[in-house]
């Protein structure tokens, strides 16, 4: 059995497409999103509600084949928290329930995507715009 946050399980196959298959490293990160509830738990953070997950997953399911993967984690509120960092830029996404947070370029010269509604479905194109694509 592995250890450590699903984070840092996920960390070693988003890089490049070395490895393990796309098909692959798609599996293992919406397994890692699943394991988000348990792993908040286990630190004392608020539940992560399932409808998060849920949109979570979809939302991974659902990413162009040309975009990049993130990097997945849980904050101490609950919510989930997508990373991506690659050549074509940087992002960063809260699932907030159904309310997605967007930030492009986190740091000094952060800009902040209008909050947006998931429910499931097409990726709004606003946030897709600065999904990285794959290297």
């Amino acid at each position: 059995m592995s250890t450590g946050t699903p984070f840092e399980l996920y960390s070693d196959l988003d890089l490049t497409a070395d490895g393990a298959s796309e098909r692959q490293r798609r599996a293992h990160l919406l397994d890692a999103i699943r394991q988000l509830p348990a792993y908040a738990d286990a630190l004392g953070y608020p539940k992560v509600k399932p409808m998060t997950v849920r949109l979570a997953q979809d939302f991974v399911l659902r990413l162009p084949h040309n975009r990049a993967l993130p990097k997945v984690a849980v904050d101490d509120e609950g919510d989930i928290l997508m990373r991506w960092s690659g050549l074509t830029g940087r992002c960063a996404l809260t699932f907030e329930g159904s309310v997605l947070h967007m930030t492009v370029n986190p740091g000094a010269t952060s800009q902040h995507v209008e909050p947006t509604i998931y429910n499931g479905g097409h990726i709004p194109p606003g946030l897709l715009l600065h999904i990285p694509t794959r290297g």
